[in-house]
This record gives structure tokens, sequence and C-alpha cells, in this order.
């Protein structure tokens, strides 16, 4: 089926408006900043590419990246996971054997701190660029961000690297050959 112009039924379509998706032909599609086209016949298509290419320049690819909510989010729900993987490895460390779940805690400690260093980076990019705007709920959310990094994470984390520092240094391939040995012991 041949898709026809909503604005000139005669003419075929070349392309859709990324706002309001109707069907153009070339002389109603036009192209935005952002090198997307839209609608030069509708009012509303009009402003609101005003609105999207005002005065700046389209965001790069890595602008978007330090704004995207859903990588962020994720990002804060691993440090989530790590700490709690941290609290079930504090009850291993009673154990005789501290070696591997030292090993293992520093792991996750260091991967935490360097999401936590990457979040904060995020959350200072995220609130500098919309204290412009006075976008009050994206202030809001990253002032959340950065409670739960300070009073929650970033205590937990140094606590899991101090308490793993001495385990450090270890080798994993040497850490589970003495488990393996210990395994056979034990089996015997």
């Amino acid at each position: 089926m041949d898709l026809r112009c909503c604005h000139h039924p005669d003419r075929g379509a070349v392309g859709h408006c990324c706002y309001c998706e109707r069907p153009l032909c070339e002389k109603c599609l036009s192209t935005n900043r952002q090198g997307q086209p839209y609608c030069r016949q509708e009012d509303n298509c009009l402003a609101y590419q005003e609105d999207q290419s005002s005065d700046r320049e389209p965001r790069s690819p890595l602008v978007a990246y330090l704004l995207d909510e859903r990588s962020l989010d994720a990002q804060v729900r691993r440090v989530s996971e790590i700490l709690g993987e941290l609290g079930e490895l504090e009850s291993l460390f009673e154990q005789e054997d501290q070696r591997i779940p030292g090993f293992c805690a520093c792991r996750l400690a260091e991967e935490a701190d360097a999401l936590v260093r990457l979040i904060w980076l995020r959350v200072e990019f995220i609130s500098r660029e919309h204290e412009h705007s006075g976008d009050s709920l994206a202030m809001e959310r990253a002032k959340n961000v950065k409670g739960f990094i300070e009073t929650e994470a970033e205590p937990r984390i140094r606590e899991a690297l101090d308490r793993a520092r001495p385990h450090d240094a270890r080798d994993a391939s040497e850490l589970l050959a003495s488990v393996a040995g210990r395994t056979k012991e034990e089996g015997n």
C-alpha cells in the first residue's frame, strides 16, 4: 500500500513526523537539528521543534548517557545488590578461614566503589543540567540518590574494604586450590 501525505493526498509520503507521526511528502517534511524529520505544516509540530531546538546544540551521546535515568537506576540497583551480597559475606567472616570471603568482599566493594564514583559524577551532572531548567522532579531524584550514596552506600563500602583489605593481594587460583584441597580432606 502506497502511503500518501496527510496534507497532500495526491502525493506519496517520503517520511513521518517525529512528533505527530503523520506521513508527509517532500514539501511538508523538514529536518530538525537532531536530524529527525518533522511536519512543517502543523503548529503543534513546529512549536515542539522550536522547543527542542532552541539555542542549544543537540545532545551528544555522552550527555545523553549521563542524563539517562534508566541506566542510572540500574547502577544504583547494582550498588544495592552489592551491599546485600556484602551483608551475606559478613556472616562468612565468622568462620576460621577468612581468605575467600575476604577476597570476594574486596572485589565486590571495589566494584561498588567504582560505581559510586560514576553515580556521583552523573548525579552532579544531572543537578547542574536541571538547575538551569528548573526541573524539580529531576533535582529531587538527584538529591535522593545522593542521600543513598552518602548515608548508606559509602559507609558500608568503606567498612567492607577495611575488613577485606588484608585479603586483597590473594590470587583467585591460589584460593580455589586451597578450597579444593580442603574439600578433598573433608570427603575422606
